[in-house]
């Protein structure tokens, strides 16, 4: 309905003038309610998008013939999935001395323990407690990764768990993670979390993306370390080592059971499902539990299970937890598959309780009721009875008195690591750039970016929408304004406005706004259109009219509205910085339709669109695209500013192992690209 009369104009610029700072859709500007085509939803476009894209590949791995090696295959296979892990972590860690110390020892009714440190890397310090029974050595013992609780090793449950080991003659060590504990590394001067857990997690994690590292694989070098040091007493059997977690533990005993052949039992608790289930349900979780590409490579839930065979495991399982029951059950059948062929058909099993997500108390009891049958060959019926006074208090199970590791001389926390990775790789890095020729450089990135040629891309569906919009406008003489979506490929909508000027032009302004088409506000563009330019305004996809509605959790607060889309896209191996370059491409190539081959493009960037903007401009290579890129920042202010929130959609997996946009800005010379730093938001 069109509105007619100076008061319907002068309300509807006052609301273009006046736009939320959030970048809030205006009706005004939307484009997707007007087409005929159904939209459903365009605030899950991303998440249907790029679901179904790995329920396709997902299909396909099903749907091959060594989808479950067999027992001829399997050193090969296992050999290839390993490699193909850590080379997806970032690389296997040197060992340096771990330097244990023993802080202090205890003792309760039931059992004894020793509150220790020690360092998985240099200045890397793990606080931990190593339960120990009242029996004569040596021990058994387990490993306990802990889940995500801001405790840590303190959490009753976790305790629990290592209680009752100790209590049936099995040493357990259980560690905090980093985030975690005494390992939280954002504190106020206070000593209060800043932020923890999975937010700390996928915040830091965002900076060893850049670096072509997983935040898991400090988590699991820790797991590795933490059994060296079990490997290193004499009162522990060194031949019968374990691991069980739950949650976040379950995350990590999945890739210990996977990765290190000196566990001889596993049980990770409600963890376990499948991909397929994961994305169709809760959606990814935080940066640990994403490994880049894996869904491409064809490494699953399951494989964690396969890779451990033949050795014996125990999934734990809840019938309401939110890691969806349906998943672990395929994920356990399909290794059962494998262990059937192998003739140990009892050393692959699972349990489910009628509960939700948690580390019940059934739980625990059946893990340590096999971990005694699988070390000691012993078949028994444990109860457990474990009174309040067996629970260490903070002042007891700590290895600081401020309850954090930043007190220990030379500390060093993740950030600090990924710091110092940086300034080491960037002069090699420079210099390999700097050697490379132009072909190889383009190479490279779109490598990077796992994107084809741009050049290269097909020509974009257009729907218009067969209505003159510029009554809706004050904007005094004009040519039109018109409302349409580019579709660079199936489920994937771009909302533009074109906005043209009374006298045909061959000089094009872009606009393209984080917050959405919105934002960018009508003055921006009367300024462009009084000058004689044709001005286009568009949303890439994730952005404004297809924007996801974000999550309300600590994750979102710190790393940004979009990250589960994100992790969608980075377990296929792809990034946003790359779909968004395809975008722009698109509208290129819709441009060229409309204007010929000799029309020029100046594109307006903000803040985190400035980074795809520039790779377009360098890929493409052409003297018609100029950009002005206003709040830009570099990839290493992201690695360099740890606090930094709101931009993990910047992050291209290894992006800073082979160049910065520094690179790029340089080679298309400063008369081809204008840019302002922006001040990056901080937590």
């Amino acid at each position: 309905m069109r509105i007619k009369g100076w008061i319907g104009y002068y309300l509807i610029f006052l609301g273009l003038l006046f736009v939320g700072e959030k970048g809030f859709c205006n009706s005004v500007w939307d484009v997707l309610p007007h087409i005929k085509e159904n939209v459903s939803n365009p605030r899950e476009m991303m998440k249907n998008y790029l679901n179904l894209k790995a329920m396709r590949i997902l299909k396909d791995i099903e749907g091959k013939e060594d989808y479950i090696p067999t027992p001829e295959t399997f050193d090969s296979w296992k050999e290839n999935r390993i490699k193909s892990l850590w080379s997806l972590l970032g690389g296997m860690p040197e060992k340096f001395p771990l330097n244990p110390v023993v802080v202090r020892k205890g003792e309760k009714s039931t059992f004894k323990y020793e509150v220790l440190y020690f360092e998985s890397m240099p200045g890397l310090y793990v606080p931990s407690v190593l339960f120990l029974p009242n029996l004569p050595a040596p021990y058994p013992a387990m490993i306990i990764p802990c889940g995500h609780a801001q405790e840590g090793k303190g959490f009753v449950e976790y305790q629990k768990m290592c209680i009752l080991l100790a209590q049936n003659g099995i040493a357990s060590l259980i560690y905090d993670p980093p985030g975690q504990g005494e390992r939280i590394t954002f504190v106020d001067d206070s000593g209060r979390p800043l932020v923890w857990g999975t937010a700390e997690h996928t915040a830091v994690g965002m900076r060893c993306i850049l670096l072509g590292m997983n935040y898991a694989l400090f988590e699991i070098w820790d797991g590795i370390r933490a059994i060296d040091y079990l490997s290193s007493r004499d009162d522990i059997d060194k031949t019968k080592i374990g691991c069980a977690g739950n949650s976040g533990g379950g995350t990590q005993t999945a890739y210990l059971m996977a990765l290190d052949e000196r566990i001889k039992f596993s049980a990770p608790s409600c963890y376990i499902t499948s991909l397929e289930r994961l994305l169709t349900t809760i959606g990814p979780q935080d940066a640990e539990q994403n490994i880049y590409s894996q869904i491409v490579k064809g490494i699953d839930h399951s494989d964690y299970l396969i890779l451990n065979a033949p050795k014996p495991f125990l999934i734990c399982c809840a019938t309401y937890d939110f890691f969806d029951i349906q998943g672990t059950w395929h994920s356990y059948r399909r290794a059962k598959r494998l262990y059937s062929k192998f003739g140990v058909n009892s050393s692959c099993d699972i349990i489910e309780v009628d509960k939700k997500h948690g580390w019940s108390e059934e739980m625990r009891e059946e893990i340590a009721e096999r971990v005694l049958f699988w070390f000691y060959g012993r078949s028994v019926e444990l109860e457990e009875k474990i009174e309040d006074t067996e629970v260490l208090e903070p002042n007891e199970y700590r290895v600081t008195l401020s309850g954090n590791v930043k007190e220990v001389p030379n500390y060093v926390s993740i950030p600090d690591l990924l710091i110092d990775k940086l300034k080491i790789i960037k002069e090699s890095r420079d210099k390999r750039w700097s050697e490379f020729s132009r072909e190889e450089r383009k190479k490279v990135v779109m490598e990077c970016l796992g994107i084809s040629d741009i050049c290269e891309v097909r020509e974009p569906k257009v729907i218009e929408i067969s209505e003159d919009f510029r009554n809706i406008f004050n904007l005094g003489k004009m040519g039109r304004v018109r409302k349409l979506v580019i579709m660079p490929e199936e489920g994937i909508y771009i909302s533009v406005l074109v906005f043209e000027p009374e006298e045909k032009s061959k000089s094009v302004v872009l606009f393209t706004s984080p917050k959405g088409k919105a934002e960018i506000g009508i003055e921006k563009v009367q300024d462009y259109l009084l000058r004689g330019k044709c001005v286009v305004v568009a949303d890439l996809r994730g952005i404004g009219e297809t924007a996801c509605e974000g999550s309300k959790n600590d994750i979102t607060s710190t790393s940004g509205v979009g990250w589960e889309d994100y992790f969608r896209a980075y377990l296929l191996g792809e990034s946003f910085v790359g779909m968004w370059v395809e975008d722009y491409s698109s509208i290129w190539r819709f441009l060229e339709k409309e204007y010929g081959g000799d029309f020029d493009l100046f594109i307006v960037a903000n803040g985190m669109l400035c980074i795809p903007a520039l790779h377009f401009a360098y890929l493409l290579n052409s003297q018609r695209v100029k950009l002005k890129l206003e709040n830009m920042y570099f990839w290493e202010d992201l690695v360099n500013k740890p606090k930094v929130k709101g931009q993990i959609m910047s992050a291209v997996n290894g992006g800073l192992l082979w160049y910065d946009m520094f690179h790029l800005i340089s080679e298309l010379g400063g008369e081809n690209v204008e840019y302002s730093r922006g001040e990056l938001p901080v937590f």
